[in-house]
């Protein structure tokens, strides 16, 4: 779906020394900001995948609707393969669902740390950054919601393919079904996109407001 991860940043103080110390409240507010990123990974890891999976499927479709029903055992197993990429990429689809909510829950450990932050300015852009976290997986939700519904129309397209007396009137509803389905999914995808944009943009500024020595990757 090429959807946009959080980015790393690294910070320069030696985290041990750091916690040897005393960690101050904006270091652990970072380390949780920072671990948040790490169980993004598998996130990040189905975006190819999804999109390799993703064109192979758009391919057995068009090479479906070149054959003629002399070639039915063809289309059957075109279709077959089509059902199979649609079940593997339902589990990638999962698996980013679960990584998400492995993140979110990283970061709502920063909650009752917030109002510790006695910079007016910092703690003004640490409660939008924190606010806009939950918009941002909010906009996800709806985003694997939309898009598990395409999933499902495809896998009834696929399996309409495989019906020897398959009217094409049926065919091309269910194709508009799919290409309404995926006019939601861009749009979805877009706003998740630009929550990911802001929030990222919001945690650079809080690091910048506190002041802490980190590495833009």
């Amino acid at each position: 779906m090429s959807l946009k991860r959080a980015w790393l940043f690294a910070l320069i103080a030696c985290i041990l020394i750091l916690t040897a110390c005393g960690e101050q409240v904006t270091e652990k507010i970072y380390v949780h900001l920072e671990q948040a990123v790490e169980l993004e990974e598998q996130f990040e890891q189905q975006q190819e995948p999804l999109q390799e999976a993703e064109e192979k499927e758009h391919q057995y479709y068009e090479e479906i609707i070149q054959l003629g029903m002399d070639e039915y055992e063809k289309i059957v197993s075109l279709a077959e393969d089509a059902l199979a990429s649609i079940e593997e990429r339902q589990n990638m689809v999962q698996l980013e669902m679960e990584s998400l909510e492995s993140s979110v829950d990283e970061i709502t450990q920063i909650e009752p740390m917030i109002e510790k932050v006695e910079e007016e300015e910092a703690n003004r852009i640490l409660k939008e950054l924190y606010s806009t976290m939950l918009e941002r997986f909010k906009k996800y939700k709806q985003l694997n919601e939309v898009y598990n519904e395409t999933i499902e129309a495809e896998r009834q397209l696929f399996t309409l393919l495989m019906d020897e007396e398959l009217e094409i009137e049926n065919l091309q509803n269910q194709i508009n079904k799919v290409n309404e389905k995926y006019e939601e999914v861009i749009t979805a995808k877009d706003e998740f996109n630009e929550k990911t944009d802001a929030y990222n943009q919001l945690k650079r500024d809080f690091y910048d407001s506190v002041k802490l020595d980190v590495h833009y990757e």
